[in-house]
């Protein structure tokens, strides 16, 4: 049917006034979304750098149980205001050091002698054991075979001496560092990261070593603790229970990796502790 034409005269378009409060809307809504965005994007990358730590410790303790050979991930503060740990190396403590006999003269009591040089199997901050049973004593210098110690030993110690050398964890050769995203990391001076040994809190260092024994179990610094908490949020936000936060926990009896949210009550770990009373 056609239309009469005194019909579509009639037919106008938007008036000067609707266009205006259509892009009132439009640009609303657009300042509206910039304004959520950062908040938004924050929250993401907080969450994808707790996500990569979970990821990082299950890898480790994967290849713990491979190679049989104590492997974890190496924590040290990274960023300029000395609080975080923004990158993660992969560590493996090798196997003791023995070989040889080792002496102890009497007028150099913090200096031992190996009978042959090591080469590169012993470091700086590996530990000297004489005896099988007796104290052990940190290297802090190593020259060709003879090795420079923290603390004296009370005797010298005859040249036909059995020894062996507990060496340190050390990082994976081809390994890469995992890098956080920008502006996240893992707060380890202010308090938030911390370690429960039957039942009692204290906090966690400045550099942490986290191993996993090839049972899944942790060992090292952390053998026979029930769980390590790490505190992942937005470094640029001041309030940590407001910095988009999650806690990455290892329990150390069954070596389990879980993430946790952040109680927003009296004890952030509430959820955390919960879970280990569950069985975890």
């Amino acid at each position: 049917m056609t239309r009469p034409l005194s019909y579509l005269r009639r037919r106008r378009g938007f008036t000067l006034i609707e266009l205006l409060v259509v892009i009132a809307i439009m640009l609303s809504l657009a300042a509206l979304g910039i304004w959520i965005q950062p908040g938004v994007s924050a929250r993401q990358q907080a969450a994808r750098g707790g996500t990569q730590l979970q990821q990082a410790l299950l890898t480790a303790k994967s290849r713990a149980k491979r190679d049989m050979m104590a492997t974890g991930i190496r924590l040290a503060i990274s960023d300029p205001t000395g609080n975080f740990c923004e990158n993660l190396t992969f560590i493996q403590r090798p196997d003791d050091y023995i070989g040889g006999t080792v002496s102890v003269a009497a007028g150099s009591l913090n200096t031992a002698t190996l009978s042959a040089d090591p080469g590169g199997n012993v470091g700086v901050l590996d530990y000297l054991e004489i005896g099988g049973n007796g104290l052990p004593h940190r290297i802090t210098g190593v020259a060709g075979a003879q090795l420079t110690l923290f603390s004296n030993f009370t005797n010298p110690v005859p040249a036909t001496s059995q020894f062996r050398i507990m060496r340190a964890p050390r990082p994976l050769m081809g390994e890469p560092p995992v890098l956080l995203p920008k502006d996240v990391g893992i707060d380890l001076k202010t308090g938030l990261s911390v370690a429960y040994l039957g039942g009692v809190q204290s906090q966690l260092g400045a550099n942490v070593d986290i191993l996993f024994a090839p049972s899944g179990q942790l060992t090292g610094d952390f053998a026979g603790y029930d769980m390590v908490i790490l505190w992942v949020r937005d470094e640029l936000v001041t309030n940590a229970k407001q910095a988009f936060p999650s806690l990455i926990v290892i329990y150390g009896k069954t070596g389990s990796i879980v993430a946790h949210p952040v109680s927003m009550g009296a004890d952030p770990y509430e959820f955390a502790k919960a879970a280990r009373s569950s069985g975890m």
